[in-house]
């Protein structure tokens, strides 16, 4: 909710692609780079990646761990980037990607982390563990026995007008 994102690749290609991409990249707060061998010999891609440098954006590197699917040691990625560029790979931990379901979840959680965006489930627990903290010396400080129903009764405003 209120995310917006921009993605290249749901660009029209016809018209200026230059104009459009890079106002892409000034118009987010974040760029995502997802490393995959060969994505540096996308004229396009390494234009966007150097955009974002000279613009100063937060730059996220997220790297494919599928070698089905373009994943790529960093030692071996290292070789493809081209040397003005180097900084922006030693100055950042790439995260890494993984497909399976199990292990996608501490991606985006990491990706979400890195983008200065709350990750929406760590924010619910954290919530409701304040809520548990709370409840916990509501029901110390009672001098009788407590009921979740007591409780509701005496601290929730739609209790109150019911």
């Amino acid at each position: 909710p209120g995310l917006r994102a921009f993605i290249d690749i749901d660009v029209d290609m016809k018209g200026d692609l230059t104009g459009t991409l890079r106002e892409g990249v000034r118009t987010s707060r974040n760029f995502v780079f997802f490393i995959t061998d060969g994505i540096l010999e996308s004229q396009w891609c390494l234009q966007e990646l150097k955009w974002a440098v000279e613009m100063d954006k937060n730059i996220v590197l997220v790297r494919e761990t599928d070698g089905r699917h373009g994943g790529i040691g960093m030692n071996e990625f290292f070789t493809q980037v081209p040397p003005e560029l180097m900084p922006v790979f030693r100055e950042n931990i790439a995260i890494p990607w993984y497909r399976e379901p199990a292990f996608r979840s501490v991606s985006v959680s990491s990706i979400l982390k890195a983008c200065e965006l709350g990750d929406p489930m760590s924010q619910d627990v954290a919530k409701l563990n304040a809520l548990m903290v709370k409840l916990q010396r509501i029901h110390r400080r009672a001098k009788v026995d407590i009921t979740c129903i007591d409780v509701i009764d005496s601290y929730s405003w739609a209790m109150k007008v019911v």
